[in-house]
Formats: structure tokens, sequence, C-alpha cells
């Protein structure tokens, strides 16, 4: 695979360590675009196709994580997030939840490599799902009109209004 063709990872950090950490594991397979703040974040969001994005919840200047997932559910809903943060904060991880992450990873879990590819690649098949989901549900609606709309059901439930009123022994 070429790296044009490799998926791309937003990774949003304002910890250089933490960056470079994620970096050297996700390059082998992905393209990694880094970002230190929202705008750097926004900035790379605007100019890339991304495929996944790694935010840290609080970053140093005055927007969070959370501000660039909004971003990115108003540029692409279907795009994965996957949040950061040294907080264990259930209020936190649920309120990122709400606003669309696929999913949360304290920073110390950093060093479990396994399970962080398991988590990118369950967001990657979630939202592969959520495309099929949309797409299918799309082709139904175009391609095939409610099934009682039919010319043919209309006349069957038709012959079966005019039964209904007659008692027929079977």
């Amino acid at each position: 695979m070429t790296d044009n063709q490799k998926k791309k990872i937003l990774l949003v950090d304002d910890d250089p360590i933490i960056i470079s950490v994620l970096k050297t594991l996700l390059s082998s397979q992905y393209t990694v675009i880094e970002a230190s703040n929202y705008k750097t974040a926004v900035q790379a969001l605007h100019e890339n196709d991304i495929s996944l994005a790694i935010l840290d919840i609080f970053l140093d200047d005055d927007k969070s994580g959370l501000d660039v997932l909004l971003e990115i559910r108003r540029l692409n809903n279907m795009t994965p997030v996957i949040m950061l943060s040294n907080s264990s904060d259930l209020d936190t991880v649920i309120k990122c939840i709400k606003l669309g992450a696929c999913d949360y990873i304290p920073k110390g879990n950093l060093d479990d490599h396994n399970g962080l590819m398991i988590k990118i690649n369950n967001c990657f098949n979630k939202e592969l799902t959520c495309r099929t989901i949309r797409s299918l549900e799309r082709e139904f609606d175009h391609n095939h009109p409610v099934v009682f709309q039919s010319k043919a059901i209309q006349r069957i439930l038709q012959e079966v209004e005019l039964l209904e009123d007659m008692n027929i022994l079977i």
C-alpha cells in the first residue's frame, strides 16, 4: 500500500511526547497528520481527507479537543473519533460519547498498543457499517417504494376489504 492509499489519522495533542509515541506506532500503517492545538487541527481537517481523528480532550489553548470533535461533526458526521485524556472522569467520557466520539482512551493506557489498534479497527469497522447501512437505506428509498404503495398490493388490499365484510365459511 502506498502513502497515497493509506488512511489518514489526525493526532491532536499538546504533548509532543504523546504525538511522538502515537506517530511511531501508527505511521507504518497510516498517514499521520499532527496538530498541537485547535487552530492547526481545524486547518488539517480542511486540507485533508481525514479517516480517523485521535483527540486530546484538554489542549493548552482556549479551545478543547471537544471543540475539534464538534468541528469534525460539522464537516463530516461519519469520521470516527477517539478521545484521549489523562482524566478518567466518567462524566467527561459520557460527554465525549454523546458528542459523537467512537471511543475513549485514558493516556495511561497508550502502552497497550494492541488495544489501541483494536479500538482503531473497531472505529473503522463501525464507520464502514454505518456507511453501508446509509447507502442501503438510500438505495431502498429510491429504488423500492414502500411495498404497500405498489399497484399490485393496493389491488390485493382492496379485494381483502371487500371480502372482510362477507361471512364465508372455510
